[in-house]
């Protein structure tokens, strides 16, 4: 998800020495005397001031060296003192902080349920059968006997059903696309690119079984793909498909079919482009590309005209999200047999739903998934489910999180740093060389037209309108099998409805108790759930330069994604439209090819020892939205009049300028498992958390200023 807040004026001159153990240059201080208004190098002993400094200083290895490896210094403490968990892939700041907010969900939801002040007037009923409901899917999940003793029977009877679509080949994809299962390919309703007032049908590749095409070249995870295709079918069926003499042939045949299909399969990184994965067309021409597949069939059957009434015809708008897929996929369709689609077609609904079935059967999914991430164990059950019931029916599970953990304050402080960070980008943009002034002008109104959304959405309080958002879904309480498929079947139809409204701009794309954040660029729009607004990342009581080097940053982050390569293409209304010059867009790429480079020679090491590169393509949109964000944020801090910049206990010796880039770093704080990061690096967007870090400091001449550290001009420039 797309990430990044801000703090005080000109730079504090505090009383006492600086005093560290190894030299990192010269003292610097950025201004002169206090601009601020506010406590500058007053001590601040409070018990917040006390527990957070500890914090601070319990994170740091002071034998490394700031200037040579920061986040070393800033997060070697931390690493040392937190090992990542068995159930884990990695363990970070992050972690930390949503294991907190699902010990909160745990306690609510293993409680009586309790009326909160929130509730309205008239509403009490509807607040407590909301509780019961998402009561309901927690503990048939966490019911681990019924499921045990149900053995694989749900899913053999599902497959059954799967079965009976045979030969229809458009009846097939409709019964496992409406059950959320992607096979060969995707399709959803989403606001339109170019028109986001109104939605359209997108259809784009998917159905691979392994995190990317590129894990297809590897050997022996095609062994472990083959395992776990092997082991739970010979678990699940007692009845081989014919002409299949074991369950060792069924993974062969999948695993060269899911092969093909890998091959045609375009890589991550070139899926970043809107204007790339954005083909509107009429169906009549999208099916051209794949006549083998039955395009029309499927899509009547997944719209149906009772439902959507003259929706499907071959002039109905396709955004066709990868055409060079869809043209070498009929090549890989014409050359497969229908049996070895059934087979893979039974083998992706295994996948998504064998890990309902009790733990004898789960088994080897399981292994597959630690096998790919590095993890040694499953989590805790109760935190499995806790997972399944955010996914499920996170908004509503996220009322009664709002009312244990959300902090009004909290609100007030991200909407003060989004005010200061608007205006720091404004400042900046015209100091941009690079922008024409035509361009300059259209930048400035949109962030001046940026919507924020911070907490949770409008109707969270609200348990009829909370209930509403999930109208048809409803939950046995004696079968968690029976539930995930409910859901899955739900969720489909709440998306394909999508098709029949305007776009609603007031959805939200996270639940409340999330730790994360976005920019989405159809609606132009900054999004900071309840989760996010906690410990590190914003803290009340501690002094401004650390809010704003945490949730300031993830502010700053958010912001400069609006004009990252991806965000840059879409205006203030959130249309996709050509609306730089094209002396100002080539200036851009220019630029932003300096940030490619520089992520490109990061490196992590793979569990074989095998080096890998960091992909400074994949990752652009990500790095420029932390280094616009960083400096967004150190701006803003200095520009905010009203800001506390007392000195920390313990702390005395840093300045405020280096607390800030020390909280920026103790942010990302963590480690990943090998595994877990190659599989990062070849599907995720972000770089790893160390060069999030390092590349944003690079990049910063604070950073250098406030350190004393040699090569005061930034390595890249461009936000």
């Amino acid at each position: 998800m797309r990430l990044s807040l801000a703090v005080a004026a000109a730079a504090c001159f505090l009383s006492s020495a600086f005093a560290v153990p190894h030299s990192w240059g010269r003292r610097h201080h950025a201004g002169g005397p206090d601009a601020s208004g506010g406590k500058c190098g007053e001590l601040c002993t409070t018990p917040e001031c006390v527990i957070g400094s500890a914090d601070l200083l319990s994170a740091l290895n002071k034998s490394a060296s700031p200037c040579d490896n920061f986040f070393e210094f800033a997060c070697g403490g931390w690493i040392q003192s937190h090992p990542i968990p068995d159930s884990k892939s990695g363990f970070t700041q992050f972690n930390v902080l949503s294991d907190k907010n699902k010990a909160t969900l745990k306690r609510i939801l293993e409680s009586p349920y309790s009326k909160s002040a929130s509730v309205p007037a008239g509403q009490d009923a509807q607040d407590k059968s909301n509780f019961e409901f998402v009561q309901t899917l927690y503990k048939t999940c966490t019911n681990e006997t019924t499921i045990n003793a149900a053995g694989p029977a749900p899913l053999v009877a599902l497959s059954a059903d799967l079965d009976k679509q045979w030969p229809n080949l458009a009846g097939a994809t409709t019964f496992v696309q409406a059950l959320g299962v992607k096979t060969l390919f995707s399709v959803f309703v989403d606001a339109d690119l170019v028109d986001p007032s109104v939605t359209t049908i997108y259809i784009g590749q998917d159905g691979l079984s392994l995190p990317s095409p590129e894990y297809y070249q590897d050997d022996s995870t095609l062994d472990v793909l083959h395992t776990a295709i092997t082991t739970t079918f010979s678990l699940v069926f007692t009845d081989l498909p014919p002409s299949i003499t074991n369950w060792t042939q069924v993974a062969d045949r999948v695993v060269a079919f899911e092969s093909r299909l890998a091959n045609v399969t375009l890589p991550a990184d070139e899926l970043q482009d809107p204007k790339a994965t954005y083909h509107p067309k009429p169906l009549s021409e999208f099916a051209k590309a794949s006549p083998s597949f039955p395009w029309q069939s499927f899509l009547e059957q997944m719209f149906p005209a009772a439902q959507y009434p003259g929706l499907i015809s071959s002039n109905t708008t396709i955004a066709d999200q990868t055409p060079q897929f869809f043209t070498d996929f009929e090549k890989v369709l014409g050359a497969t047999e229908m049996f070895d689609l059934e087979l893979y077609y039974r083998w992706r609904l295994i996948l998504n739903f064998a890990p309902s079935l009790g733990a004898t059967w789960r088994a080897p999914i399981t292994k597959f998934n630690q096998a790919l991430s590095g993890a040694k164990t499953e989590p805790a059950r109760w935190e499995t489910c806790l997972t399944v019931v955010d996914s499920a029916i996170g908004q509503i599970e996220g009322k009664f999180f709002v009312d244990a953990a959300f902090s009004e304050a909290s609100r007030d402080a991200v909407s003060h740093a989004i005010d200061g960070i608007k205006s720091a980008m404004v400042r900046r943009i015209p100091q941009l060389s690079w922008i024409d002034d035509a361009t300059r002008k259209d930048a400035i109104l949109k962030v001046d037209s940026l919507v924020r959304k911070i907490g949770f959405p409008n109707y969270t309080l609200n348990p009829t309108e909370l209930r509403q958002q999930f109208d048809g879904l409803e939950f046995d309480n004696s079968s968690y099998f029976g539930n995930t498929v409910a859901i899955s079947k739900w969720q489909i139809v709440d998306n394909l409805k999508k098709i029949l409204k305007p776009v609603d701009r007031g959805v939200w794309g996270m639940t409340p108790q999330t730790v994360n954040a976005y920019y989405n660029p159809p609606l132009n729009e900054i999004v900071f759930p309840a989760g996010i607004l906690q410990s590190p990342f914003y803290r009340a009581g501690l002094p401004s330069y650390l809010n704003y080097g945490g949730i300031g940053a993830v502010v700053g982050h958010e912001l400069t994604h609006a004009f990252d390569n991806n965000g840059r293409q879409f205006d203030k209304d959130g249309k996709l439209r050509d609306w730089w010059t094209n002396s100002t867009s080539q200036n851009f790429v220019e630029k932003a090819q300096c940030f490619v480079n520089q992520y490109s020679n990061f490196t992590v090491t793979g569990p074989t020892g095998k080096i890998y590169n960091v992909n400074g393509d994949l990752t652009l949109g990500e790095n420029l939205a932390d280094v616009g964000g960083l400096n967004r944020a150190y701006e803003a801090w200095k520009a905010d009049t009203s800001s506390d910049n007392s000195a920390l206990p313990g702390l005395e010796s840093y300045t405020p300028e280096q607390l800030f880039f020390l909280n920026y770093a103790q942010v990302w704080c963590g480690a990943v498992r090998p595994a877990a990061q190659v599989q990062r690096l070849l599907t995720d967007p972000h770089s790893p958390n160390n060069y999030r870090v390092l590349g944003a400091i690079q990049d910063t001449p604070a950073f250098k200023d406030a350190f004393g550290c040699k090569a005061p001009s930034p390595v890249c420039a461009l936000w």
